[in-house]
C-alpha cells in the first residue's frame, strides 16, 4: 500500500530537524507521588544486547571478575524463569560488585545500571528505576558522548517510563532524542528505530494526537517500501503491523484498506491466489468486516482463507485450526450454535493430529472462552469514579460464579462475594448474564461447564465504612488490571475479554 506523500514529507523534516536540533532533550522527573511502570525489556538493541550477555569488564582481578560474571549469569536466568524479585538482587550485586572493582562512574557500568532499572520496574520501583536509567544515559554521555548508539536502549527504558506514569510530554522528549541518535548512527531508513516509533505513538495516544500516532506507524511502512520496493512482498509485514495499528485505534476503514492492499501485493507473486500468505491477510479482513457487524463478509474471508490452505500441498494444521475457531466463534456470536460446533469440531480433529498441537488444542478448548459481551474492561471503573483522580479513589471487586453450557450460553451467574457490596454486582452479573462462551470440549465434544468464577478488581470513588477499618480508609494502589486501554497502544487478545 502506498502512503500519503505526507509521510515523505515530514520524514525528510523530521530528519533535517534532527540534523539541527539539540542532541541533549531536557525531560521531567515523575512526581514523588506519582506512581510509574515502565515495561521495558532487557535487551532492546543488539549491540546492547551483546553488551549485555557477554561484558569485558577492564580489571585484571579475576577473583572479582568471576563474581561479576556469576552474578550476572544469575540475573539473566532468575530474569528468564520471570523471578524478578531474586533478580533485582542479583542485578543490584552486579552493580554493587561493579561499582567496587572499576568504579562508579565507569562505561562499564552502563549495562547493569540499565538491567537494574529494568528489574525495580518489574518489582514496582519505578522512581528508582527512572533515577538509574538517567544515571545510565549520563555516564554514557560522558564517555561516548551525546551521540552514542548506547544510549538508545536506557532512552527507551525512560520513555516508557513516562508512557506508563502518563507524563506523555516527556516521553516525547525522550524518544525523539532516540530518534535522532539512531538516525545518525543507522541511517534514515533502518528497522531498528521501530521500537522508538512504536514508544512516540504511545505518547501521542496519550496526548490525544491520533495524527502524530498515525505518522509514526505510517511511517514504518514507507520505510519498508523504500527498502524493497512499492510491489514487492517484503513488505507485507510492514502491512499488517499498520493494519493492526489501525484496528487497535478503530480506524476500521484504514485497517481493511490496508490487508486488501497486502492481500493485492500477494496474489501478485507466482503463487497467486493459492500463496499461504494471504492467510493472515483475509483473517485481517475477516476482522475488520466483524468490528463493523458485517457477519456474512468476515464469514467468507474466512472461508476463502481455508481454500488457500486447503490448496497447499502440506496442510498447516495449525493455521487451518485457528480460522476454523475464528469461524465458529463467529456464529457463536451470531446463535448458530450448531454451525459453530461443526467448525470447533473440526478445529479439535486438526489439533488432535499431532502432539505439537496438543497445547494449542488445551488453550482453545480446555476451559470456556468468552467470545461475546460487553468488554470488562468498561466495568473496572463505577460510575462515581468516572473523570476523578486515580489516587482518590478506592479498589473494589467482585467475584462472581457461573455455569457455561454446552452451546456457549451462560446460566446460574451468582455474586459470591462483593468489597464494598453493591456498587459493581448487577453490572458484572448482568454482563456475564447477556455473554457467550465458547464451550469447552472433552474427546472432540463440547460439554457443560458448572461452578466457574470470575473477579472483576474495580475503581470507586465510594467508600464503605461498614466493611473498611478506619485505618484502612485511605486511597490504595489500582490494581494492574484496572489500567484501561486509553492512553497506550492496546495489544487485545483474539476474543473479548
Amino acid at each position: 500500500m502506498k502512503t500519503t506523500s505526507r509521510i515523505g514529507i515530514l520524514l525528510f523534516s523530521l530528519f533535517v530537524a534532527h540534523l539541527v536540533a539539540p542532541l541533549m532533550a531536557q525531560t521531567g522527573r515523575a512526581d514523588e507521588g506519582q506512581p510509574v511502570d515502565a515495561v521495558t525489556e532487557v535487551s532492546v538493541t543488539p549491540d546492547v544486547a551483546e553488551a549485555i550477555i557477554a561484558p569485558e569488564p577492564v580489571i585484571e582481578d579475576q577473583s572479582a571478575m568471576s563474581l561479576r560474571e556469576d552474578a550476572h549469569k544469575r540475573f539473566l536466568r532468575l530474569n528468564d524463569e520471570e523471578r524478578y524479585e531474586e533478580a533485582l538482587d542479583a542485578a543490584l550485586e552486579v552493580v554493587l560488585l561493579t561499582q567496587e572493582e572499576i568504579g562508579a562512574d565507569t562505561i562499564e557500568l552502563a549495562t547493569p545500571l540499565v538491567n537494574l532499572a529494568t528489574m525495580q520496574t518489574k518489582n514496582g520501583d519505578h522512581l528508582s528505576a527512572e533515577t538509574n536509567y538517567k544515571r545510565c544515559i549520563a555516564i554514557i554521555e560522558k564517555h561516548e558522548g551525546r551521540l552514542s548508539a548506547r544510549l538508545i536502549n536506557p532512552l527507551n527504558g525512560l520513555g516508557a517510563t513516562y508512557n506508563r506514569a502518563e507524563q506523555y510530554e516527556n516521553a516525547v522528549s525522550v524518544f525523539e532524542r532516540a530518534l535522532r541518535i539512531n538516525h545518525v548512527n543507522e541511517g534514515f531508513y533502518n528497522l531498528d528505530q521501530f521500537k522508538i516509533q512504536d514508544g512516540l505513538t504511545e505518547s501521542h495516544v496519550g496526548l490525544q494526537e491520533i495524527e502524530d500516532a498515525n505518522f509514526y506507524q505510517e511511517a514504518q511502512l514507507e520505510i519498508y517500501e523504500r527498502r524493497s520496493g512499492v510491489d514487492n512482498p517484503e513488505i507485507v509485514v510492514g502491512i499488517y503491523k499498520l493494519a493492526d495499528w489501525y484496528t487497535r485505534s478503530n480506524q476500521i476503514d484504514a485497517a481493511m484498506q490496508a490487508y486488501r492492499s497486502a492481500d493485492k501485493i500477494l496474489r501478485k507473486t507466482e503463487a497467486g491466489k493459492a500463496n499461504p500468505a494471504r492467510v493472515g491477510a483475509l483473517e485481517g479482513i475477516a476482522q475488520a468486516y466483524a468490528s463493523v457487524g458485517n457477519q456474512s463478509a468476515s464469514a467468507s474471508a474466512l472461508k476463502s482463507a481455508l481454500t488457500v490452505i486447503d490448496s497447499q500441498m502440506e496442510i498447516d494444521y495449525r493455521s487451518r485450526a485457528g480460522v476454523l475457531v475464528k469461524l465458529g466463534d463467529l456464529y457463536t456470536r451470531n446463535g448458530k450454535f450448531t454451525t459453530a460446533d461443526v467448525n470447533y469440531a473440526e478445529a479439535w480433529r486438526d489439533l488432535s493430529r499431532e502432539e505439537d498441537l496438543l497445547g494449542l488444542r488445551d488453550e482453545y478448548f480446555a476451559s470456556p472462552v468468552r467470545v461475546a459481551g460487553r468488554k470488562l474492561s468498561l466495568l473496572r471503573y463505577a460510575p462515581d469514579a468516572r473523570g476523578k483522580a486515580r489516587d482518590t479513589l478506592n479498589t473494589g471487586y467482585v467475584l462472581i460464579r457461573y455455569s457455561v453450557k454446552s452451546n456457549g450460553r451462560v446460566e446460574d451467574v451468582q455474586v459470591v462475594e462483593s468489597e464494598p457490596p453493591g456498587i459493581m454486582d448487577k453490572a458484572l452479573v448482568s454482563t456475564f448474564s447477556r455473554s457467550v462462551f465458547r464451550p469447552r470440549r472433552v474427546d472432540g465434544v463440547a460439554v457443560y461447564s458448572e461452578r466457574l468464577l470470575y473477579q472483576l478488581d474495580f475503581l470507586s470513588s465510594r467508600d464503605d465504612s461498614r466493611s473498611r477499618d478506619k485505618k484502612d480508609n485511605v486511597p490504595l494502589e489500582y490494581p494492574d488490571d484496572a489500567r484501561t486501554d486509553g492512553g497506550r497502544i492496546a495489544y487485545p487478545e483474539r476474543a473479548p475479554d
